[in-house]
């Protein structure tokens, strides 16, 4: 009996050390799987996906409202500078931008060369994803500003950013080859963002009217003639969003 007892307490702590190895290797890879999340999704969505509360897995259409902002003048920008300037600006701007859109909890699809692709929709949409992105893109534009007035202060040039946004349906999902892939959006609606934002001047938010009329009243737009852009065969009713109202 007095070996039964002692049996049954060893037992008990071996089991109790394989469920905390068990944990611990959970909460490793909990650990690596939201590390992974959020480098492109804003941290409540990671933690959500994290927790099995949002299916990242399968691939749908859905309705997105995509951003890009592109450094105008890159090329010529990185010519004066030395490599290192460069890769520092470069940083700068893209953890800027991406703190922007985390904070309106939109999803950094991925840096493209000096171009930011940001998403509102999948995988944790809102019915406000509109009228999100075309906050994101103002607050982009300040922050851009601000980082100018160090640039400047330091004596450098300032950069100068154009935005581009358009709502519409894309297909969501992971794509990519079986060695790398990737969580993003395509369709013609990224594409159209894309153009929207080749066109932008510097400083400026280009919005078509699709995202205008999803986002609601609250900002200051002006009408900009119909743009045509490459690859559609109909122009694009566009506006110039300049700011919020009130």
């Amino acid at each position: 009996a007095e070996d039964e007892s002692r049996l049954r307490a060893f037992t008990a702590q071996i089991s109790i050390a394989l469920e905390n190895a068990d944990l611990a290797q959970r909460v490793k890879q909990e650990e690596v799987t939201r590390a992974e999340l959020s480098r492109f999704l804003s941290p409540a969505v990671a933690e959500a996906v994290v927790k099995g509360q949002v299916e990242l897995k399968r691939n749908r259409s859905a309705e997105v409202s995509v951003i890009f902002a592109d450094i105008r003048g890159f090329t010529t920008l990185a010519e004066a500078e030395d490599a290192d300037e460069t890769v520092l600006m470069l940083n700068s701007f893209f953890t800027a931008m991406a703190n922007v859109v985390f904070r309106h909890e939109g999803n950094l699809d991925k840096f493209i060369g000096d171009c930011v692709m940001a998403v509102w929709g999948p995988p944790s949409a809102h019915p406000d994803d509109a009228n999100r992105a075309l906050k994101a893109a103002l607050e982009m534009q300040t922050e851009v500003a601000e980082l100018n007035a160090q640039r400047v202060a330091e004596g450098k040039s300032p950069i100068q950013v154009g935005i581009g946004i358009n709502t519409g349906t894309a297909v969501v999902g992971y794509m990519g080859s079986a060695e790398r892939h990737e969580y993003t959006a395509i369709g013609d609606s990224v594409n159209t963002a894309s153009r929207l934002c080749g066109l932008a001047k510097g400083g400026e938010v280009l919005a078509s009217e699709m995202t205008v009329r999803r986002a609601g009243p609250g900002f200051k737009v002006e009408p900009v003639s119909v743009l045509q852009v490459k690859g559609k065969e109909k122009g694009v009713n566009t506006f110039r969003v300049v700011g919020l109202t009130g």
